[in-house]
């Protein structure tokens, strides 16, 4: 939720305060009343920074409340009618207990005209606040955009890095080239999914998510290339439903989990890891045994990214840890 900004509300309030007793001093001059102008600012201006102070206060307690839980005009005549109430009462009780000080009593329609006149004026400061607030909501959300923008581009930078670094790189040309003599029709097939992860790769540039259809392809491809280099040592069990096709994802998501598993774990003929990627209702898990390496070294694109980027669409990543297993679920945007 996007908060008002609050550092210029103290200078704000007070240039509101003086504007409102000048159009006060204004109001009495065109009336024709002659007034004691330097007694009526020190008495009046306190109050004037009261009420705005105060209508400042209600209207945040209303923003942070109700901002998103209501229709914006429904908040803001709500934020009307209490300020109102409030600077009504106070014009009307000070007007009394000034009078009753100087000992004489003020006409009841006095009392009653001048906390209209306060009430008027108050909607005009509140309206005031109310457009100092909107303007600082687009500051921030025009600030979120260009986060969230660039946390995008990062994203599909280091996923794009990912997949050419040079050990991915060297490790499928090594694989290749072993294949060449041993198997050229698997080599050939190795070769279209290389070609075809590269191109999936390539083609995500302008894209924000990408359907579990496409994903998927993408993952059949990455996990050839994997059951090639390693073989029986590792076992990736894929467990879909072929109703949540067309359901959003973060691209390369599942494929960056089963990286992150191969990575992080021994993967040996003695050792097999085994990982499960399970589709249900709400989003993707994939799972493996854990068995980390003694000497585990942290991606650098690693699960915050990929959280970062879930956060930016108001998702949440749940990551589960036992003793024997370490499960990342990733949900549908």
């Amino acid at each position: 939720m996007i908060k008002p900004v609050r550092k210029h509300i103290p200078f704000f309030v007070f240039t509101i305060a003086l504007i409102a007793i000048v159009f006060q001093f204004l109001y009495n001059f065109m009336r024709g009343q002659d007034n004691n102008y330097i007694t009526q600012f020190f008495v009046n201006f306190p109050l004037a920074l009261l009420v705005v102070s105060a209508d400042a206060v209600i209207i945040q307690a209303v923003y942070k409340k109700f901002s998103y839980k209501y229709n914006t005009y429904l908040r803001i005549i709500l934020d009307l009618i209490i300020t109102s109430v409030f600077a009504g009462v106070i014009n009307f009780g000070v007007n009394s207990l000034f009078h009753l000080y100087q000992n004489n009593t003020a006409p009841e329609e006095d009392l009653i005209g001048s906390a209209i006149m306060s009430v008027l004026a108050n909607c005009m400061i509140v309206l005031m606040i109310e457009v100092l607030f909107y303007n600082q909501k687009q500051l921030e959300a025009e600030k979120r955009a260009i986060a969230a923008e660039k946390g995008k581009l990062q994203y599909m930078y280091d996923s794009l890095r990912s997949q050419v670094n040079p050990h991915f790189l060297f490790n499928s040309l090594n694989t290749l080239s072993s294949l060449i003599y041993e198997n050229q029709d698997k080599a050939n097939m190795f070769t279209k999914k290389l070609s075809g992860l590269y191109r999936y790769t390539l083609s995500l540039n302008e894209r924000e998510y990408v359907s579990l259809h496409e994903e998927l392809s993408f993952l059949e491809s990455y996990l050839y290339l994997m059951h090639i280099r390693y073989d029986t040592a590792l076992i990736i069990k894929l467990e879909k439903a072929v109703s949540h096709n067309e359901d959003k994802l973060i691209p390369m998501s599942i494929q960056l989990l089963v990286e992150n598993a191969v990575k992080h774990n021994i993967v040996s003929k003695l050792q097999p890891l085994t990982i499960i990627v399970r589709i249900d209702d709400d989003g993707v898990t994939v799972s493996n045994n854990l068995q980390p390496k003694d000497t585990d070294t942290k991606s650098g694109l690693g699960l915050t990214n990929l959280q970062d980027q879930y956060a930016l669409h108001s998702k949440k990543i749940e990551i589960i840890k036992t003793c024997d297993t370490f499960s990342v679920r990733i949900p549908f945007l």
